[in-house]
C-alpha cells in the first residue's frame, strides 16, 4: 500500500483514475492546537537543531563503527 500526500489543491488526473484521495483541510484553530514542541520543529530554529542532531548522531555511529572496527582487528590478532 503506498501513500502520497501532497498540498497541492488539484491533483493529477491520472493520479485521480489509478488511486483513492483523501482530501482534508486544516483550519487555524487546529493548527494552534498543535502541540509546541511540533510547531517548534516546523520552523527555522526547530530545522537547525535537527540538523545539529543529525550530525552528533551521524558521529557518534562514525565513532560506533571505528570501535567495532578496531575490536574486530584486535579479536583477529589474537587469532593468530
Amino acid at each position: 500500500m503506498i501513500f502520497l500526500t501532497t498540498t497541492a489543491i488539484d491533483l493529477d488526473e491520472e493520479m485521480l483514475n489509478r488511486c483513492m484521495a483523501s482530501r482534508s483541510t486544516k483550519t487555524g484553530e487546529q493548527t494552534k492546537g498543535d502541540p509546541p514542541c511540533q510547531r517548534q520543529a516546523q520552523n527555522g530554529r526547530g530545522l537547525l537543531r535537527r540538523q545539529d542532531r543529525n550530525a552528533i548522531l551521524y558521529r557518534s555511529s562514525q565513532r560506533a563503527a571505528a570501535l567495532e572496527a578496531r575490536s574486530c582487528r584486535q579479536f583477529l590478532r589474537a587469532q593468530g
